[in-house]
C-alpha cells in the first residue's frame, strides 16, 4: 500500500539540480537508489515534454544490440528536432544504465538517492503509519512503546 506523506520529496524537490533540469531544454536526469527508496516524486508540468521513466532497470526491453533498447530511444529523444525535452529517469545503479547513462548525462546531472537524503521522509512516513494505522492501534496508549517503534523501524529501514 502507497501512502502519501505531505512533504516527502521536498529534499530533491526543493534542490538546485532539480531546479535546473525544470530549466534547461534537451536535460536528462538520473536518480538512482536501492529498492524501495520512494522514487517516485515528479509530476507532469506544462511547456514542452516532460517525460519521468521510473524503474528502468525493471524495463525488459532496456538490454540487447546497440540499435535497440530504452536508453537508446532516450538518447535518440534528447538528439531529436524536440527542443524542449525535460527527461528525468529514475532506477537502481545496474551497469548496463550506468553505461547508457554517462552517455547521456553529465556527472553532476546523476543523483544518487542516499539514505541521510531520505531519513526525515522515512521518518515522518513511520511515524505517520505507527500512529494512524489499525495494526498499531493497540499502542496508542503507550507512546514510550510508539517511539521504540519508530526507532526500530527507521535504524532497520536503511535508506528503504
Amino acid at each position: 500500500m502507497r501512502v502519501n506523506i505531505q512533504d516527502t520529496g521536498l529534499w530533491f524537490l526543493q534542490s538546485d539540480i532539480f531546479a535546473t533540469w525544470k530549466r534547461r531544454q534537451n536535460f536528462f536526469l538520473w536518480l538512482y537508489g536501492i529498492p524501495g527508496c520512494d522514487k517516485q516524486t515528479l509530476k507532469k508540468q506544462a511547456k514542452g515534454v516532460w517525460i519521468v521513466l521510473d524503474a528502468l532497470d525493471e524495463c525488459r526491453t532496456r538490454k540487447g544490440l546497440p540499435a535497440e533498447g530504452l536508453l537508446l530511444w532516450t538518447k535518440e529523444l534528447l538528439n531529436s528536432e524536440q527542443r524542449n525535452v525535460h527527461l528525468l529517469v529514475t532506477s537502481r545503479q545496474e551497469q548496463d544504465i550506468t553505461s547508457g547513462v554517462t552517455e547521456l548525462a553529465y556527472i553532476d546531472d546523476i543523483v544518487p538517492i542516499e539514505s541521510d537524503l531520505i531519513t526525515d521522509d522515512i521518518r515522518a512516513y513511520v511515524r505517520t503509519r505507527v500512529s494512524e494505522d489499525e495494526g498499531f492501534k493497540r499502542w496508542r496508549a503507550r507512546p514510550d512503546v510508539q517511539e521504540e517503534i519508530e526507532t526500530q523501524l527507521i535504524e532497520k529501514a536503511d535508506g528503504m
